[in-house]
């Protein structure tokens, strides 16, 4: 008598595997495969593994946080699918459910095609699925910002639409690129200096940035995925909102919650001033200025700027610290144990430290 395994626990199954066993049971049999490539299996997966931020790469380098809260590093699926791309053409922007935008020389990306001489600042943006090897290279935007300006980037899905959008800010103004429509759209001018080229943070269904205002003041800037509106934030209330050329800001997502990263340099003042030192900020309630919560407060020496994208995993915090001589450096932060430990130093300066999921979305799904 043949026994068969109810539909029910076998995706239950699936559900808790892996992406890379998921691609290989696909070839067992067409139910197998018709139930993996389905959209609400893709997202059932999806809302499984998002809570799992263990993964991350900092510059060109991967990482794993293992059960210890140890980043451990692994083998570049970068160097694995792109053998022909390294740390000078290619950048990783940001990511979101799985999927991580690169920003690419198009004379290394078209290195076989063609030998064609490009522009020094000509690029291409590639959507990339590093669990299942999937990209599509997005079209350019037709207007492009002075090269020298800062430009951010941002990647989320909106769920009014239900697809994902590219966003690139900078320059006082933004752009919006759906794959719905596959297509850029100017929608509103910005009206914002962008500080930092850092990629936008997605959290309440909007990308968020610091921009600094006439006065030199700083905020947060909201730009909303769905309605496309802009709403202005503001900082914690304290003495470092001025601009400062001593403090930075950046931004990034704990639990859902928007944080930022204030990071503040002394180390030239001399005095009785602190050295340096991180502070980190949580916004309870969304929106609300008072509700925003100094998390913890991290002591440092040389600290110039850091990359706001960390990680939480068993009360650790992964930070990457850039100094004044362009040196970075990948930290962990002990929560429980109060103590901040150097994992590895980089001689150049890391652009961004980015964290992503395993997800079977595919960047070229619509």
């Amino acid at each position: 008598m043949e026994i068969t395994t109810p539909e029910e626990i076998v995706a239950d199954i699936l559900l808790k595997s892996k992406v890379k066993s998921l691609l290989r049971f696909k070839c067992i049999s067409k139910s197998c495969n018709s139930l993996i490539s389905s959209q609400d299996f893709i997202k059932s997966h999806l809302h499984r593994s998002q809570g799992d931020l263990s993964k991350f790469v900092c510059g060109s380098n991967f990482y794993d946080v293992n059960n210890s809260g140890e980043a451990v590093p692994v083998e570049s699926p970068l160097e694995q699918q792109l053998p022909f791309l390294n740390g000078e053409n290619c950048t990783i922007l940001c990511s979101s459910d799985g999927l991580v935008l690169l920003r690419i020389s198009i004379d290394k990306l078209n290195h076989r095609k063609t030998k064609a001489k490009v522009r020094a600042d000509a690029y291409s943006l590639v959507l990339w699925n590093p669990s299942t090897r999937q990209r599509e290279v997005l079209p350019n935007p037709k207007t492009f910002a002075p090269y020298n300006t800062f430009i951010s980037y941002g990647l989320g899905y909106d769920s009014a639409t239900n697809c994902y959008k590219v966003v690139q800010c900078g320059y006082y103004r933004i752009l919006v690129f759906s794959l719905e429509s596959y297509s850029w759209r100017k929608p509103k001018d910005f009206g914002f200096d962008i500080t930092f080229s850092q990629a936008g943070t997605l959290t309440h269904g909007a990308f968020h940035w610091v921009a600094e205002l006439e006065n030199s003041s700083k905020i947060v800037v909201a730009f909303n995925l769905s309605d496309e509106k802009i709403v202005q934030l503001q900082l914690p209330n304290n003495d470092n909102n001025m601009y400062d050329y001593k403090t930075k800001y950046e931004l990034s997502v704990l639990q859902g919650n928007l944080c930022l990263l204030e990071s503040i340099n002394n180390i030239c003042n001399g005095g009785d001033s602190p050295g340096a030192y991180l502070n980190i900020w949580v916004m309870k309630e969304y929106g609300v200025t008072a509700s925003w919560n100094k998390l913890i407060t991290i002591a440092q020496e040389r600290v110039y700027s850091v990359s706001a994208h960390f990680c939480f995993k068993n009360d650790a915090v992964f930070i990457v610290n850039k100094s004044l001589w362009d040196i970075s450096a990948l930290l962990r932060y002990d929560l429980k144990n109060k103590e901040l430990k150097t994992l590895k130093t980089f001689e150049i300066e890391v652009p961004e430290m980015v964290s992503y999921v395993e997800s079977l979305v595919s960047p070229n799904l619509i």
